[in-house]
């Protein structure tokens, strides 16, 4: 997915897709090519469509579970907090 959002942004900044994207990992001096796929492309567009939509609704579901809600920023003002 991280990759696929690379090549969007690509896209959108030079409007032409780039043949592949590459990560390189430092610690293990490694790199990670990937050749992107036009349905792949197509799946995390419309994932992201959905998350900005979803977003820009303020639809935020609240997930409480012990060991999030602990570390959670929110716990304060959360009306779902779970407490441990």
């Amino acid at each position: 997915t991280q990759m696929n959002v690379y090549a969007l942004a690509v896209e959108s900044t030079y409007g032409k897709l780039p043949e592949k994207t590459s990560l390189f990992y430092l610690k293990e001096g490694k790199m990670l090519e990937n050749v992107l796929k036009t349905d792949n492309l197509e799946r995390v567009k419309a994932k992201l469509d959905q998350v900005t939509r979803s977003i820009l609704a303020e639809d935020f579901e609240a997930r409480p579970e012990k060991g999030a809600c602990y570390n959670c920023a929110f716990k304060n003002i959360c009306d779902y907090v779970e407490s441990d």
